[in-house]
């Protein structure tokens, strides 16, 4: 049993990013404790106090700073003021350093920067000490940060990672119901974990054909396969249709190759298997921080033609099979498994001579439906 799922265009190139949204507001910190000192009968020096640093990154990760200690000296009385506050922008959040105590002066406690994007750290009070005298409380700095707005555009391969099993996915993962133009699965690791990348699959055609996106029975123990065909009883009249898939950037040169199992009926008996790369995909159209590195006149990915049949065959490409590309200034770019960013098979129709114009080819109208399964390197 076949099933189904209308895709969704995800990308402007190849690749499809991620955009990561947060809330976008700015809340007020709150004002430290202050401690009191004790008093003795002597007069002495009083302590340093160093309050804790908290910064808070991007997607917020908090690190907590450690307090500092406040000492009292005998006959002294340190009274330790909360900092000041003000807001900035970028979502750092920043306890500044305490003052010192000598005798009977007053500590300044340090500044409270709050950053939008931050969250809520809680620096830890100080210890007191005295020769005769009981110290005061330590007063609490706290920071109350806002939310952020979107993360900053990144290149395409600006967080790679080289993966700990070579294959992507058998799709077995999919439970049978989920839309395919928006599902998406993990890999490299389970869901949560800092290893892991994700990817999901597309597709592309001429617009004729009615081509649809499904699952179909898996290659061998497999459950399942994805597949793009032509609707029943209809035919493709332009170019034809791919099966692609985005996915988190990797670097899989130490691999040797591309593989995958594949089936299905093509015109010309072939597929074409291109490599998606940061180096032959071009800047972000709106932001040129992110998406590829391609500045050329020409951006072309390495790519190349392998068989299909009507059964499952496992395929194994080594990197040397493909096409060199092009990139960067017109560069050359040979596939060594680096930087690859997502997956495209592409199945073309058979162009023949027009009996009317010796300059021009037409394809001749077919059907056509390309399964791949067990996604990955070798």
């Amino acid at each position: 049993m076949r099933t189904l799922g209308f895709p969704r265009s995800w990308l402007s190139s190849a690749t499809l990013p991620f955009v990561v949204l947060a809330l976008s507001a700015c809340s007020s910190p709150t004002s430290s404790t202050p401690g009191t000192g004790g008093t003795g009968t002597a007069t002495g020096s009083g302590g340093s106090s160093n309050g804790g640093s908290a910064s808070v990154g991007n997607g917020g990760l908090v690190s907590m700073g450690q307090g500092g200690s406040t000492t009292t000296g005998q006959g002294g009385n340190a009274t330790g003021q909360g900092g000041g506050t003000s807001s900035g922008q970028g979502g750092n959040t920043t306890t500044g350093q305490g003052g010192s105590t000598t005798g009977g002066s007053t500590g300044q406690g340090g500044s409270t920067t709050t950053g939008q994007g931050g969250s809520t750290t809680t620096g830890q009070g100080g210890s007191t000490a005295g020769a005769s005298a009981s110290g005061g409380s330590a007063g609490t700095a706290a920071a109350t940060g806002g939310s952020g707005g979107a993360a900053p555009k990144m290149k395409d391969c600006a967080a790679k990672k080289v993966l700990a099993v070579p294959l992507i996915s058998n799709f077995d993962s999919y439970d049978g119901k989920a839309d395919l133009s928006t599902w998406a699965f993990p890999f490299n690791g389970a869901a949560g974990d800092a290893t892991t990348l994700y990817a999901g699959p597309y597709f592309s055609n001429d617009g004729t054909g009615a081509p649809v996106l499904g699952m179909v029975g898996g290659a061998g123990s497999s459950m399942w396969a994805i597949d793009i065909a032509t609707g029943a009883n209809m035919m493709a009249t332009g170019w034809g249709g791919g099966l692609g898939f985005w996915m988190g950037c990797v670097d899989e040169s130490s691999a040797k190759g591309l593989s995958f199992n594949v089936r299905g009926v093509s015109p010309t008996g072939k597929i074409s298997v291109t490599l998606s790369m940061e180096d032959t995909s071009k800047p972000d159209a709106t932001d040129a921080a992110g998406g590829g590195t391609c500045t050329g006149t020409t951006c072309k990915a390495p790519s190349v033609d392998v068989p299909i049949t009507a059964d499952w065959v496992l395929t194994q490409i080594p990197w040397s099979m493909f096409s060199t590309g092009t990139g960067l200034v017109d560069a050359t770019v040979t596939a060594n498994g680096d930087r690859i960013n997502g997956l495209n098979f592409s199945v073309q129709m058979v162009y023949v001579q027009d009996p009317a114009d010796a300059t021009k080819y037409n394809p001749t109208p077919a059907a056509y439906d390309l399964q791949i399964d067990d996604l990955g390197f070798y």
